[in-house]
């Protein structure tokens, strides 16, 4: 697994993040598999991690969803609390279906997309992407 930092850096397998599109919202969903990690390095990797998006994309706003098992929720409200034109989305009621009781199956991520959907257009508005 790669950390999360180095992640910012190559979106892809085979493109760097600076040959990629410019994004217009950035949405990130971590922390399902940081369960074992402590708190504290969490939150560390955590912070430089959006330093890190905030550097190369300083005016974009940063979507976090909450990991659907809630994997260090707690961590995450308390880290995009202090980050400017960040919002974070609450999953706890979202009910989604998996295949190993961690990640969504199909319909758990079909389900995931639509509710994010719906959360993106209550936060920027109907005509925002379009």
């Amino acid at each position: 697994m790669r950390p999360f930092e180095t992640a910012i850096n190559s979106f892809t397998k085979n493109y760097p993040a600076e040959e990629t599109a410019t994004p217009d919202v950035i949405v990130i969903n971590h922390g399902t598999n940081d369960g074992g990690s402590t708190d504290d390095a969490f939150k560390t990797g955590l912070t430089s991690a959006i330093a890190t998006l905030r550097e190369k994309y300083p005016d974009k706003p940063i979507v976090y969803m909450i990991p659907i098992r809630q994997t260090k929720a707690a961590v995450i409200r308390e880290v995009m609390s202090g980050v400017e034109n960040s919002y974070v989305v609450e999953t706890s009621d979202w009910d989604i279906s998996t295949n190993d009781g961690i990640h969504p199956d199909s319909a758990g991520a079909q389900k995931m997309g639509e509710n994010l959907a719906a959360e993106l257009e209550n936060i920027f508005g109907a005509n925002y992407f379009a």
